[in-house]
């Protein structure tokens, strides 16, 4: 009567354990490499009236991503030559209704489902903090990985996940907006 109860016991805790090591998204993929991940987000930069504040034809105003994992960064200057900041960009385009926004390029590396960035526009930093997860599902053409964002934070507040993409379609829009020494952010 005991051995029945124990392995029953036994085979309880076995099916758990297995049920908590399945997940759609792996933490790292194998080879640990860095990669660049542009999303269809559509960021817009306001100021505190609520004017965009990114002009296409003046790159001074365009918003710097700076990837310094948990350190924030010095304040970046421009490089001329180059004609944008530093080692990562951006797009500008004009949306439907004539209101330039900005595409950004995230970083990442397969080795870590954490990333931490600085976001540096309107003279401060935003904090933007990406959760990864990895899959191999449904990927063609060979053994590669594909990088899902699972959590995109901007100081602390969920604004993104790519499971939010049924939800909000592919035009995603998030608002930040400059209100004295903080940034409001508003989604559509």
């Amino acid at each position: 009567m005991k051995a029945r109860h124990l392995t029953g016991i036994l085979l309880l805790m076995l099916f758990a354990l297995i049920l908590t090591g399945c997940s759609e998204y792996e933490k790292s993929a194998p080879g640990g490499d860095d990669f660049h991940r542009l999303n269809t987000i559509r960021f817009y930069f306001l100021d505190a009236e609520g004017r965009n504040m990114v002009n296409p034809d003046n790159l001074a105003t365009y918003p710097v991503l700076c990837d310094s994992d948990n350190e924030k960064p010095g304040i970046p200057e421009l490089i001329e030559d180059s004609n944008y900041y530093g080692p990562y960009s951006q797009q500008v385009r004009i949306d439907e209704e004539g209101e330039p926004y900005v595409s950004i390029i995230f970083p990442g590396n397969e080795s870590s489902n954490k990333r931490r960035c600085y976001l540096y526009w309107g003279e401060r930093f935003d904090r933007i903090d990406i959760t990864y997860g990895y899959t191999n599902d449904g990927v063609y053409g060979g053994d590669g990985w594909y990088a899902s964002v699972l959590a995109m934070k901007i100081n602390g507040l969920k604004v993104y996940s790519d499971e939010w993409s049924d939800q909000y379609g592919s035009s995603y829009k998030i608002y930040l907006q400059r209100k004295g020494d903080q940034t409001q952010i508003r989604i559509e």
